[in-house]
């Protein structure tokens, strides 16, 4: 420990039994309950940052910020695009996890503390001391790269400010850094700039850049019309407010697209206190404090999910929509949603502030619509399905009558919703049936729709084509499910459509592929279809000629060969190192295994540089003898490098 370390810890230990006292009466993952509690909060000084601590630190993210399937759940500490940097133990402690994998947080270490809280460190380059020689002997043991330790308790001790690892860029990282967690005693990540980290500057307020409005009923109104809107923000006298005047009418449900800047960094942050206020009265309240990994599957309901499909902008909903359990709200008036009546008008306020108190108000008024405007604008975009009303248009030309919705086995004969300059709309309240099919313009077309699925029951759905199985709660709301089947005789192959993939799921559902080909089922696998490429699923096989697969995205799906062996390329293999560059197009690779003299040698992987290379246990000892590579991918495709050394 360097003498500038035994300086913050002596200036820290007071702090430390401090903290050890706190948590003795309360759970670390329950105090930050609000801002002014959190910025003088008693346990500030107990975790000593862990890279370059005194020193100024910048972030790449922060905890809780929206990813696309999960909440960020920790800090991600810039390195300055290096790897090697000595990585701190930030308070004591004893390492109770390790674990090396491929993905996701690579190489990382668990320790856990006197008060109960865990720390954990993530993307690592290697290991320390000890701790390295003991993680490389397991994996000789164990004769595996991808690697799970738990240490018994006085394995590795460990105190505050000790060397425990080295940064890097492993598992799934998109740079070097090292991502940090603080973890309460139920290993629910919790947010660590609550504790104030001298090393962390930020005066920059978020950003706000647009504000949407979607309408949360069939009666209601935006514009004079249904649907989602999106409204540019500009900044005016230092707040944030539309471009345009916005009517309404109905129950509206407001959504922001916003980051957050820190001091000397360009990234986007998360920004984890939103508050919405109604003509003064608090209706929403949103803080991002703590995040159990249970909670990450309702992010796609925090989410406006099927925007984000569309344009990869997370827009933060500031209402609780259906299927919402988390627990980051509070001061909630009916679930958030900004109802007006009449030609009463609405004003609103959001205020957005970071960690370090940092705030940004957007302002915006909603002008009481009586809805009787003869033209409304219509979105360039729109969903033909939104919270349970189906959206059904036809050309101002086309329609000499109204047309009829064939549901519940009767003719449902449609008047206009509202207009725009080329179109009649339409709407239907799918909870008042379900349509097969709509007769427009002396036409009949079928809508596609089978069933209504329910969230909170387990439901099997049969097609010539396909089965598929939902579990209980495996949706968030209820699914108006459209299927499809079609060949197509281009690229030769069957396409089994499954909805949409901007309706989220919960959890995984079982898919029951039902072809009317024949398939080498020794080749043979399910597909995800994308617009470009197809991408692995996996599957299997059963006698009738069926192949089950599980998902937790909906879409198109497809059955395809991989009968192409991986690649690999050898960079430098000499008798002190063995490196390759090894590629599979298409299925992934699933094994890779060496060995030299007969016996088992490791292999560390980086998948994202496609690059292998080799660890011997014993390093005095050279790479002798016939050295053998074989890699596999997930249909059994084996490649094999032999050379003698």
């Amino acid at each position: 420990m360097t003498a500038h370390i035994k300086q913050l810890v002596m200036r820290k230990t007071f702090f430390r039994l401090v903290g050890v006292i706190f948590l003795a009466l309360i759970n670390v993952g329950t105090y930050a309950q609000d801002k002014q509690d959190s910025q003088a909060h008693p346990y500030k000084d107990y975790f000593m940052f862990p890279i370059r601590p005194g020193e100024k630190n910048f972030l790449a993210g922060t905890m809780g910020e929206l990813r696309p399937r999960h909440f960020h759940g920790g800090l991600d500490i810039k390195t300055g695009g290096r790897t090697g940097l000595p990585v701190f133990a930030a308070a004591d402690g004893y390492v109770s996890r390790i674990k090396v994998s491929k993905g996701g947080y690579g190489h990382a270490l668990y320790i856990q503390h006197p008060n109960g809280a865990t720390t954990t460190y993530a993307h690592l380059d290697r290991y320390a001391g000890k701790i390295a020689k003991y993680v490389l002997e397991q994996q000789y043991k164990q004769q595996s790269f991808e690697i799970e330790l738990f240490p018994k308790k006085g394995m590795f001790p460990i105190k505050k400010g000790e060397t425990i690892a080295f940064s890097g860029n492993t598992g799934s990282s998109q740079g070097p850094h090292l991502h940090f967690e603080i973890r309460d005693r139920n290993q629910a990540p919790v947010n660590p700039l609550r504790f104030g980290f001298d090393e962390i500057v930020d005066n920059i307020p978020p950003s706000a850049r647009i504000l949407a409005l979607t309408t949360l009923e069939s009666d209601a109104r935006i514009n004079g019309a249904f649907g989602r809107f999106e409204f540019v923000l500009q900044k005016v006298d230092g707040i944030y407010k539309p471009t345009s005047p916005i009517k309404a009418s109905g129950r509206i449900g407001a959504q922001i697209w916003t980051y957050d800047r820190m001091t000397g960094s360009p990234n986007r942050n998360g920004v984890p206190d939103i508050t919405l206020r109604v003509d003064g009265q608090t209706i929403f309240e949103q803080h991002v404090d703590r995040i159990p990994f249970k909670d990450n599957p309702f992010i796609k309901t925090l989410c406006d999910y099927a925007t984000e499909m569309r344009t990869r902008r997370r827009f933060n909903k500031l209402y609780i929509d259906d299927g919402n359990e988390l627990a980051l709200y509070k001061n909630v008036l009916d679930n958030g949603v900004i109802t007006v009546n009449g030609t009463e008008n609405k004003k609103a306020e959001i205020t957005l502030a970071d960690a370090y108190g940092n705030e940004t108000i957007v302002k915006f008024e909603l002008r009481g619509d009586d809805r009787k405007t003869a033209l409304a604008k219509v979105p360039y975009y729109r969903q033909n399905l939104m919270h349970n009303t189906l959206i059904l248009s036809a050309k101002l030309s086309d329609s000499t009558s109204n047309p009829q919705l064939y549901a519940n086995r009767e003719a449902q004969q449609l008047e206009p919703a509202y207009r725009s300059r080329s179109k009649f709309y339409y709407l239907w309240d799918m909870r008042q049936g379900i349509p097969d099919s709509l007769f427009l313009s002396g036409q009949m077309k079928s809508l596609g729709f089978e069933t209504a699925v329910e969230p909170k029951h387990d439901m099997t759905v049969y097609t010539p084509s396909m089965e598929l199985r939902f579990p209980k709660r495996a949706l968030f709301d209820t699914l108006y499910l459209k299927t499809d089947y079609y060949y197509d005789s281009l690229k030769r192959r069957e396409h089994f459509s499954v909805h949409e993939t901007s309706f989220p799921l919960r959890s995984a559902i079982a898919i029951k592929l039902r072809p009317s080909y024949g398939y080498d089922t020794a080749t043979h696998r399910a597909f995800s279809v994308s617009e470009r490429r197809i991408n692995y699923i996996g599957g299997k096989w059963t006698k009738n000629g069926t192949i089950t697969f599980r998902t937790r995205t909906l879409g198109d799906f497809t059955i395809a060969p991989d009968t192409v062996p991986p690649t690999i390329r050898p960079v430098r293999v000499t008798t002190s190192k063995a490196m390759f560059s090894i590629r599979d197009n298409l299925s992934g690779i699933s094994d890779i295994k060496a060995e030299i003299g007969g016996k088992w040698l490791l292999m560390h992987y980086d998948p994202k540089t496609r690059r292998i290379w080799s660890e011997r246990l014993d390093k005095s000892k050279k790479l002798k003898g016939k050295l053998t590579l074989v890699v596999t991918d997930y249909l059994n495709n084996k490649s094999v490098f032999e050379k003698t050394l």
